[in-house]
Parts: C-alpha cells; sequence; structure tokens
C-alpha cells in the first residue's frame, strides 16, 4: 500500500514495493515500548546516474528494495533496515520510505541494538557529496511518526542530539560523511496542528474573503446594468 504520511512524505508498506512473499519475513516480533532509539545508516547502493543519491521515480525504489531483499544474505534474505528512505527528485523535492522489518521486528543493523534501535537507512553512497537539507523536515517528520508509534523512540540518545548514526556504534564510515555532518539536525518533528483559535480566526478570514468578493461582484453586476440600461436608452430612438 502506498500512503501519503504527510505532504511530501509517501510510506510504502512491504506490499507496497512488492516484497517477495516466497522468502520467509525475518526478526522476531518486539513489544513497541522496547523501542528507544532511533540509528542513521546508508545503504552504499546509488542511483546509476548523474545523481547517484537522488531518485527520479518510485518505480526505482521499488527495483530497488526488491534488490535489497536479498542483496545481504551474511544478514539473511530480508532487508535488515526497519525502513528505508529516499530522496526523490521528481516531479518535486519528496521523501518515500519502504518498510523494512517495520515498527515490530528486529533487525539485523547494528550489533547489540537491532532490538532497541530502530534504523532508518538511506538508499544512497552518502560519503559522495550530496545537501540533504531540502529533505531534512520530510525525514524528521517520518522520525516524529515513527515516535508516535514507539512511545519511547527517542528516550536514548547521543549526548547534545536527538538521533543516532551508525558510527557512534562502531568503527564504521556508515552513515557516510555528508550524512553524519546533518547528524545535530535529525530530530523527532510532529506536524503542528491548528488550534481551535487558529482554525476560527482562518474561518473568519476566509468569510470576510468570500463576502469581499459578493460586494465586488454585486458592484460589477450593478455596473452592467446601469451601462445596459444607458445603451437601451441610447439605441431605442434608432429603432
Amino acid at each position: 500500500m502506498r500512503t501519503v504520511l504527510f505532504e511530501h512524505v509517501v510510506l510504502l508498506d512491504r506490499e507496497g514495493w512488492g516484497a517477495r512473499t516466497d522468502l520467509p519475513r525475518l526478526g522476531y516480533s518486539v513489544e513497541r515500548t522496547s523501542r528507544t532509539h532511533e540509528i542513521i545508516h546508508h545503504s552504499v547502493a546509488i542511483d546509476d546516474d548523474a545523481t547517484p543519491n537522488f531518485w527520479e521515480d518510485e518505480q526505482e525504489v521499488v527495483w530497488k528494495m526488491r534488490q535489497l531483499q536479498t542483496i545481504r544474505p551474511d544478514l539473511g534474505l530480508d532487508v535488515p533496515y526497519n525502513f528505508v528512505a529516499f530522496l526523490m527528485r521528481r516531479p518535486h523535492n519528496y521523501l518515500v520510505v519502504c518498510e523494512g522489518r517495520g515498527l515490530d521486528r528486529t533487525g539485523a543493523h547494528t550489533h547489540g541494538h537491532n532490538t532497541s534501535g530502530m534504523a532508518l537507512c538511506f538508499e544512497g553512497n552518502f560519503m559522495i557529496d550530496v545537501d540533504v537539507s531540502p529533505w531534512m523536515t520530510y525525514i524528521n517528520l517520518f522520525s516524529g511518526w515513527m515516535q508516535s508509534k514507539l512511545p519511547n523512540l527517542g528516550v536514548v540518545h547521543p549526548q547534545g542530539m536527538d538521533i543516532f548514526g551508525h558510527h557512534n556504534f562502531s568503527a564504521t564510515a556508515c552513515q557516510g560523511q555528508y550524512l553524519i555532518a546533518k547528524q545535530s539536525e535529525f530530530t523527532f518533528e510532529r506536524e503542528t496542528m491548528p488550534t481551535t483559535q487558529e482554525k476560527l480566526d482562518y474561518a473568519l478570514k476566509v468569510v470576510s474573503q468570500l463576502d469581499k468578493e459578493r460586494r465586488f461582484a454585486v458592484a460589477i453586476a450593478k455596473t452592467l446594468k446601469e451601462r445596459a440600461e444607458k445603451a437601451v436608452k441610447i439605441l431605442a430612438p434608432l429603432n
């Protein structure tokens, strides 16, 4: 299923990207309250074009996810991460996130943190120069969505930051230097809902604008009527 979580944030569940059903789903069930921290990864798998860390259409996403399901047999024939994120460029900047192990199953991504940790992996090689700034709000909204489902997510975090990187737990270049550089900006963002007063103010503003447009239309109609009446008077003697 393809679900629009927020404007510019799309979630594809396993059915949505076509996970192979002849392969058993790996990992075991985890209580949602056991999830305490998020960990950023990158897959190193790039788009084979001029923009290796950006994706042009969702069919590419589907193909890459199916590849990722079997590309690491040493980790088992399943996506090892909880979710996999794709930075989309067309028709505009948006984020597609695909379900791997999901919210309720252990992963195979970070030694010692596959039960309590939630891995969000970015498809691409972020050792290659890339600016993820245009997508940061979308990424953080997705992390906030995860936190809304996992009540203790974010309770454990690195000092001065909200979200870990893979490199915080082992001697690795993962999640890539250009994601590491952004690590302090990763957070759990919730979409703010307007207050009752804000809704009322907006409604009054809309009503006021509609009233102005109505009065303007009435004035135009009156002017046209007057002009038509004058035209009739001018043309009457000629008949």
